[in-house]
């Protein structure tokens, strides 16, 4: 599966702990692996969050399940 504008995505927020993730739309496609997303935070629960991302807009991100990189939500993983 590709990532087309419009897709969502789940960003990891959190590397510290249990990871914390957020859904997320592709807002600009570089290639199948990066992309540019605007995430969606849960309201005051993530606060805490907001100094580090502040409005959400994440560039140039990466695929995988570290910080700051981009999957897709569990159910929609396409096996290769």
């Amino acid at each position: 599966m590709k990532p087309v504008i419009g897709s969502i995505v789940v960003v990891r927020l959190v590397d510290e702990g249990p990871p914390v993730y957020r859904p997320a739309i592709v807002t600009r496609v570089w290639s199948n692996d990066t992309i540019n997303v605007q995430v969606f935070f849960d309201g005051a629960n993530d606060d805490r969050l907001r100094p580090d991302f502040g409005n959400g807009w994440l560039a140039s991100i990466s695929k995988g399940h570290e910080l700051k990189q981009w999957s897709w939500p569990v159910g929609q993983e396409v096996a290769k």
